[in-house]
C-alpha cells in the first residue's frame, strides 16, 4: 500500500501525516539555554556536549521561555542531576531546579557553584543570567 489517500474533489490527494506535538523549548529557547548554561550541567556542571542532557522545565505547564528552562544531566533512560528533579528531591527544589505550581521562574533564582562559592543566578526571558554572591557564605 503506498500510504493513504483522501479523497477530495474529482481526483484522491495523499493525506499529510500530522506534525508531533511540541511540549519542549523551541530550537531558539534551547540555543539560548544551551549557550547560558556553558553547555554543562547547572546542578553538578559535567559537560553536556556529546552526552545525555535534559532542558529541564522549572516549572512544567509554564512558559516556554528560557527563564523557565535549565540545563541538566541525564534523560529519561540515563540517570543524572534530572533524576532528581523528577523525583521532586527537596534540595533540588531549595536549589530553584523545579518549582512548586504557583511560582514564578522569574523570581526564584537557581544556586549554582562558581569558583567563588555558590552564587544565586537570576535567569532572564532572552536567556541571560544575572549572578550574586550568595549572603553568608565565605568565598
Amino acid at each position: 500500500m503506498r500510504g493513504l489517500q483522501l479523497r477530495r474533489g474529482p481526483g484522491r490527494v495523499p493525506l499529510k501525516p500530522r506534525s508531533p506535538i511540541t511540549t519542549g523549548p523551541s530550537a531558539r529557547v534551547s540555543r539560548l539555554v544551551l549557550e547560558r548554561d556553558g553547555f554543562s550541567c547547572l546542578n553538578c556542571g559535567v559537560s553536556v556536549i556529546e552526552k545525555p542532557y535534559t532542558l529541564y522545565a522549572r516549572w512544567p505547564g509554564g512558559w516556554r521561555t528560557a527563564d523557565n528552562y535549565v540545563t541538566l544531566c541525564g534523560t529519561d533512560e540515563v540517570p543524572g542531576c534530572r533524576s532528581a528533579c523528577d523525583r521532586r528531591e527537596q534540595v533540588m527544589n531549595s536549589l530553584g531546579f523545579w518549582l512548586r505550581p504557583g511560582e514564578d521562574p522569574a523570581l526564584v533564582p537557581v544556586i549554582v557553584a562558581t569558583v567563588a562559592g555558590p552564587a544565586r543566578m537570576w535567569l532572564t526571558e532572552s536567556g541571560e543570567s544575572i549572578a550574586e554572591p550568595q549572603e553568608g557564605v565565605a568565598p
